[in-house]
């Protein structure tokens, strides 16, 4: 369900997405988050400010927010989310769960490791799957 309301301030057009419309007053599951994300990637994108305006929803969860925010930190810098995502009607709840989300994206998962790394537990351990060997290797 898309319900979009594109606005225009001076030269910018906004485009306002009323998360009401898709998630009801449950912002709470991955599968409603990651189709929020779809539509903010397509709008950002294309160079569009966008509005996220949370008026009616009530009870939030980390999921929701982890594939509709959390992935935008994937593909665009905090700045550039932090001048073209504006976030409205948000209860405070919803700005505790939304800012733990957001401070995780930002950073990078600890003890990640190398390709290198991977490779040389593979070659430690004599895991014979050449396959497997072979494509890391060859990175």
């Amino acid at each position: 369900m898309r319900v979009l309301i594109a606005f225009s301030q001076g030269k910018y057009n906004i485009m306002q997405y009323k998360v009401f419309e898709l998630t009801g007053e449950h912002a709470i599951t991955f599968d409603e988050g990651q189709k929020l994300y779809e539509l903010l990637e397509e709008w950002l994108r294309a160079g569009h400010e966008v509005e996220l305006n949370f008026a009616g929803v009530k009870i939030f969860a980390a999921p929701f927010f982890n594939a509709a925010i959390g992935q935008l930190y994937n593909e665009h810098s905090a700045e550039f989310l932090n001048c073209s995502l504006k976030i409205t009607n948000l209860s405070s709840v919803g700005v505790v769960v939304l800012s733990r989300v957001s401070d995780n994206s930002k950073i990078p998962p600890a003890n990640s490791p190398t390709d290198k790394e991977v490779l040389e537990a593979f070659e430690a351990s004599w895991i014979d799957n050449a396959d497997v060997y072979m494509a890391l290797k060859d990175r």
